[in-house]
């Protein structure tokens, strides 16, 4: 069970309509809480600190499979097509 600590400071600024948008698509795909949970992990990461977040470590191991998975793809996808097979669900050709 992950326990998340109470935060009780806070930090405001300002964004115009299509950077709050732009941070916000960014939080939805790497699956953060909130946009206030993407932007203190982005702050944190590139300020070189990590987060105090149990979660960190989590997410950190997720996005890397995310990105290994990504990779496989497209290595299945290349042997696909060095074989001849079309699309994800190729039947197999018989022996």
């Amino acid at each position: 069970m992950v326990v998340f600590k109470r935060k009780t400071r806070m930090l405001s600024l300002r964004l115009s309509e299509e950077e709050y948008e732009r941070l916000r698509q960014k939080s939805l795909a790497q699956g953060s809480r909130s946009v206030s949970d993407y932007a203190r992990e982005t702050l944190f990461r590139f300020s070189g600190d990590e987060p105090a977040s149990s979660s960190n470590g989590l997410e950190r191991r997720m996005r890397k499979l995310d990105s290994e998975m990504q990779v496989l793809s497209r290595e299945l996808e290349r042997l696909r097509n060095i074989v001849g097979l079309e699309g994800p669900t190729a039947p197999r050709q018989a022996l």
